[in-house]
């Protein structure tokens, strides 16, 4: 593709500021206001449509939005890492939504 070292930093970039902070704090909110089960299904979603992108396009702006939503580029990349911090906001609160009370006596 030929890509400049601006372009690859801009790709990397964006997969890791967008997916960790802007689109844990979204999908978190949306989580609490709708059905968490959904937006845990949508999230996981996330990075198998990141990577078709990838594999089947060249088109830069396409590229930019699989890496934000894949979160490519950020430490421990895919799923270990990026994909995963979006779906943990939702992942806690359905465990914390499973969990007895533990304050009464």
């Amino acid at each position: 593709m030929h890509l400049t070292l601006t372009d690859v930093g801009v790709f990397f970039g964006v997969g890791a500021f967008t997916a960790p902070p802007l689109l844990s704090l979204l999908f978190g909110r949306l989580g609490d206001k709708y059905s968490r089960k959904a937006v845990l299904l949508l999230t996981l979603a996330f990075l198998p449509i990141a990577t078709a992108i990838l594999l089947i396009t060249k088109y830069y702006p396409l590229l930019l939005l699989a890496a934000a939503l894949g979160g490519f580029g950020t430490a421990g990349t895919l799923a270990s890492g990026s994909v995963g911090a979006v779906a943990a906001p939702v992942q806690t609160a359905i465990l914390a939504d499973k969990t007895e009370d533990m304050d009464s006596p």
